[in-house]
């Protein structure tokens, strides 16, 4: 909003709030904002509420607060408002004089409840002043925020630390100032309650977020200090806090601290049942206090990774952030600690009784932990030697403290073993391990995606806390894919990622299949725990993983339904719980569907504003990536020949995804493992051949296909066709050349989605022409029936549509053929009920729509072109029309030879030629007419002689004669008259020619009411 002037006025309350008048208040989009004030060329930042005042040109504030900003009644002042305000993670303040920082300390309980209630916003070198009473107030100067922004809100859950006062004696400028620290946790949702604690020791004490130590990749000397940073008796931060940790000290070799958790309580949502997500999330009831030493991280990382990390982390091992239960995120304490090292002689070592301990494994893990720098021992401390096998150290002496171990003072100490039986559980959290090879596979494919996610996640979390941008919008993740492209896989994956060094965020994974079913009640508090606990641990990472599950938006559900209002109820909780909270706290969502329609107008759209504002659609595999994948997916499993035809693997893996590879490398392993058996010995080498791949590739099906009906008839075959020799080659053109050379028809200019149309006079072979396409060019063939898609509901024959061509999507490669198309794709106007007319546009659409087909060859048929819409035959479309004529003597004769190979018929005393002579005018079907029409003649023979039954075989072995066949063809008639061959042909020179048949149709003229 623009700067408008006001006139201050003093009033009498009790807060840092400026009052604003309400006409100003009603013209804001949001509530949620602070207010820059200028007066007399300074600038200050406050919160705001609604006027107490009479008129609309005053700004009410109180006279206390007034005068700390040296603003007097009456002045002249400038207010401009600032949409959402960044939330503040940690500040330092230092109460103005002894006095009031005597009040703190004696008054940290009073403060912890009324300091949201009278302050939200702050920034650097500006006071704030709390009220304690009526008459009682204590004034803070604002020293720093962290991030550093230049103003910031105050939350639940940030962090106060409060610098030590002047003494009665000592000035500002002389006095060491000593930061203690007191956190603003809130332990009520509802309330604006602070959790304070001012610790009265004279040590220091500092709050820091735990992050896991680096991996290998990024040291400048793997071996010589991989192990120091896994090592947990040391924990890592910067040099700058180490600095100021110990600003007493020159050297930090031997420094050593207390560890203490702050814990996350969330009194709240203490019932909810956490475990319906696949976390392991433990919070410990005892207060951890653990001793270890403290180094500078900067010694171990190169510059440039050392310099992009924000001060406030913590760098902890991974076997000690298991044994204290710590989280990414949580926080810590350190306490310095002084380490006076105790002549110990003597150790004992307690251990349990299922874990088994020796002196050697102790020694072991001594001397691999203690070479560059000695471990520090305490008695009482709990040592994890592995995943199983753990100890306590006793002293002899009790009085003794600590002591610094290495390997040769390992030497000189008497260590005693005991076997003890302990109830306690074992604190080592055991994570489900992934298949981290098969995730790294994926990364490896979908490169391009995992690079906009960390992109977007980057600015989304915004990380860099130096930069001068104050809030940012959150734009949540919605990764799309059908079933097995891996969307589990690549949020595990991406979980993996965000939590290792560099990013170290907290991430928090939910599997939605587990809550199907699932009241939006329950949801909604498990939701409210889980962002608490993101808060806590800021900043988080949610992945909501298939969130169709719990959310599965049908149009054609009653939307009155208790489902549809319990789903309903759970998307307007994800939307405004993700959408407040985010307003607030460093928290990203990341989510997966199958379809993003599925969702439902909740999460698809918020108040005109989308909740996931990039949605990425995780693609098809290429042919040269699936090759990759396959053969990463056999590594170390199989020894891969160098014969293998990949042309043909690529070409039966068309449209596969990642899923069905997987299924299909376990498959092949097993049929090479099976094979080998039963050739060799067992333990020889395998090795993956081309058959063993045929087989694989045979026996699999991709999980697209699950539910989608295929035709499948293996007889059908150009050799199982005769005649028709001009229309095979056109068809090996246009529909397997492509598959045979996909080089060259990949780097052409155009898209290649050849649309076929079959037209020809019935019989002459059109439909089994078609069927053999699928075998002949290793299609899928999908058969439609034209009836089947017309329906007398408006909307549901174009739905059919649809879902046929996402079938064919589905499938492909895969041929998609529609028969007798003219009963279903007439031309438009000629239908009074118009829903031809609909379906026509459906498929004008999807023919060619801006989605495109490609993998999707469209082939149909006819016998009478004329009727169908000239929309459809256009370029793009079904632009290749092909005749099947009627057969001529020649090929009569080849039909005839096929059909009796096919029948098994015996035609060594049969003058195929004389038939074909005689049956001038016959179609394909009327030759397989006459055929069927002997062998019953001669059946009809054999049952006058024999009374014995016959089955199929002797059905089969039937010998036709000549004579036979003869009589059958006097009996047979042409299913085509002369009239009807003459009409047809007129129809066809008509189509051939390009004639549009505009007479037929102004003469044949419908109305129609679509």
């Amino acid at each position: 909003m623009n700067e408008e002037r006001f006139i201050v006025k003093f009033i009498s309350v009790k807060n840092c709030f400026v009052y604003i008048p309400n006409n100003w208040l009603q013209r804001l989009t949001t509530q949620n904002g602070a207010i820059k004030l200028s007066y007399d060329n300074k600038e200050y930042f406050v919160s705001h509420e609604k006027s107490k005042s009479s008129g609309n040109d005053y700004l009410c504030i109180s006279p206390t607060f007034g005068k700390c900003l040296d603003i007097k009644e009456g002045n002249e002042i400038f207010a401009t408002w600032i949409f959402d305000p960044p939330v503040l993670t940690s500040i330092i303040v230092t109460p103005i004089n002894y006095s009031d920082w005597e009040i703190v300390r004696l008054q940290a309980d009073k403060i912890q409840s009324i300091m949201l209630n009278q302050i939200n916003i702050v920034t650097p070198n500006q006071i704030i002043v709390i009220w304690l009473s009526k008459y009682l107030n204590i004034k803070l100067l604002v020293d720093s925020i962290n991030p550093k922004f230049l103003y910031g809100k105050l939350e639940n859950y940030t962090e106060v630390h409060v610098q030590d006062s002047p003494s009665k004696t000592t000035s500002n400028n002389t006095i060491e100032k000593i930061i203690n620290s007191f956190n603003l946790n809130d332990k009520k949702n509802t309330d604006n309650n602070i959790d304070l604690n001012i610790y009265k020791k004279e040590k220091l004490n500092f709050i820091f977020r735990v992050c896991k130590t680096p991996k290998f990749e990024y040291l400048i000397d793997d071996d010589k200090i991989n192990c120091e940073l896994n090592s947990p008796h040391n924990i890592f931060i910067q040099k700058l806090e180490l600095k100021k940790l110990f600003s007493h000290q020159d050297s930090f070799e031997n420094t050593f601290v207390k560890i203490k958790k702050i814990h996350y309580i969330d009194k709240q949502n203490e019932n909810v049942n956490l475990t319906l997500s696949n976390d392991n999330d433990n919070f410990d009831d005892v207060e951890i206090d653990d001793t270890v030493r403290i180094l500078s991280i900067d010694d171990f990382l190169n510059d440039t990774i050392a310099e992009n990390n924000f001060f406030g982390n913590i760098w902890i091992p991974e076997l000690l952030r298991k044994k204290l239960g710590l989280q990414l995120g949580s926080k810590i304490k350190l306490e310095p600690l002084d380490v006076i090292e105790d002549p110990v002689k003597a150790i004992k070592l307690i251990t349990s009784i299922n874990s088994p301990l020796n002196r050697s494994k102790f020694e072991n893990y001594i001397k691999k932990y203690s070479e560059n720098y000695e471990i520090l021992l305490t008695s009482g401390t709990k040592i994890y030697i592995d995943d199983e096998i753990f100890c306590i150290t006793k002293f002899t002496d009790e009085e003794n403290k600590y002591i610094l171990l290495n390997k040769p003072k390992l030497q000189q100490l008497k260590i005693t073993i005991n076997n003890e039986e302990f109830k306690s559980k074992n604190l080592i959290i055991k994570n489900g391990k992934e298949k981290i090879e098969d995730m790294i596979n994926m990364k490896n494919i979908y490169h391009t995606i995992f690079q906009e996610i960390f992109e977007e996640c980057h600015m989304i979390i915004n990380l860099s806390f130096d930069r001068n941008f104050f809030s940012y919008n959150r734009e949540n993740i919605l990764i799309c894919g059908d079933i097995g492209t891996g969307k589990s896989t690549i949020c595990k994956l991406l979980k993996q990622q965000f939590e290792s060094y560099p990013k170290n965020i907290y991430t928090r994974f939910i599997d939605c299949k587990k809550l199907k079913g699932k009241k939006s009640e329950i949801i909604y508090k498990l939701l409210n725990s889980i962002l608490n606990e993101c808060v806590y641990y800021q900043p988080s990472i949610i992945f909501f993983d298939d969130l169709e599950s719990i959310i599965n938006y049908s149009s054609d559900s009653d939307e009155n339904s208790p489902d549809a209002i319990n789903q309903w109820k759970i998307s307007d909780a994800i939307v405004k719980l993700l959408t407040s909270y985010q307003s607030r706290y460093l928290i990203c969502c990341i989510s997966s569907c199958t379809d993003v329609l599925k969702l439902g107008t909740e999460l698809r759209s918020s108040r005109g504003v989308q909740f996931f504002r990039t949605i990425i659609k995780i693609p098809t595999i290429k042919t040269s990536d699936r090759i990759e994948f396959y053969k990463l997916l056999l590594k170390n499993k199989l020894t891969i020949d160098d014969n293998i035809d990949w042309q043909y693997f690529g070409i039966k893996t068309e449209g596969w995804v990642a899923q069905d590879l997987v299924d299909l490398a376990e498959k092949t392993v097993f049929f090479v493992w099976k094979s080998n058996l039963k050739t060799t010995k067992s333990n020889s080498e395998l090795y993956l051949m081309n058959d063993n791949l045929t087989l694989a590739l045979e026996k699999s099906k991709a999980l697209s296909l699950h539910g989608v009906s295929l035709y499948s008839n293996k007889e059908n075959s150009w050799s199982n066709i005769g005649g028709l020799d001009d229309v095979k080659k056109i068809l090996i053109q246009l529909l397997q050349w492509p598959l045979i050379y996909p080089e060259l028809y990949l780097n052409s200019p155009t898209k290649h989605q050849p649309g076929i149309l079959l037209y020809g006079m019935p019989g002459t072979g059109k439909t089994i022409i078609a069927g053999a396409i699928a075998n002949e060019c290793g299609l899928n063939f999908i058969n439609i029936k034209g009836p089947e898609l017309l329906s007398k509901y408006i909307g549901a024959s174009e739905e059919s549509v649809r879902k046929i061509f996402i079938k064919a999507q589905l499938a492909k490669p895969c041929v998609l053929f529609f028969d007798e198309f003219d009963s279903f794709a007439p031309r438009r106007g000629h239908d009074s009920t118009g829903v031809t007319d609909r379906v026509v546009n459906q498929l004008l659409t999807q023919f060619d729509g801006v989605e495109g087909r490609d993998g999707v060859a469209i082939v149909a048929a006819t016998s009478r072109p004329d009727l169908l819409d000239p929309a459809l035959l256009r370029p793009g479309r079904l632009d290749k029309s092909i005749y099947c004529p009627l057969p001529n003597e020649l090929e009569r004769e080849k039909i005839l030879q096929t059909l009796c190979k096919s029948q098994s018929i015996n035609t060594n005393n049969l003058d195929l030629t004389k038939i074909s002579k005689l049956t001038n005018g016959f179609t394909g079907a009327d030759l397989n007419a006459i055929l069927t029409q002997a062998k019953l003649d001669s059946l009809e023979k054999i049952w006058s002689k024999t009374t014995a039954p016959i089955d199929k075989q002797n059905f089969n072995d039937i010998t036709i004669t000549q004579d036979g066949l003869i009589n059958a063809f006097e009996l047979t008639q042409p299913s085509l008259s002369t009239i009807d061959v003459i009409k047809y042909n007129n129809i066809y020179k008509k189509f051939s020619n390009g004639n549009n048949f505009i007479d037929e149709i102004l003469n044949n003229q419908k109305s129609t009411l679509a």
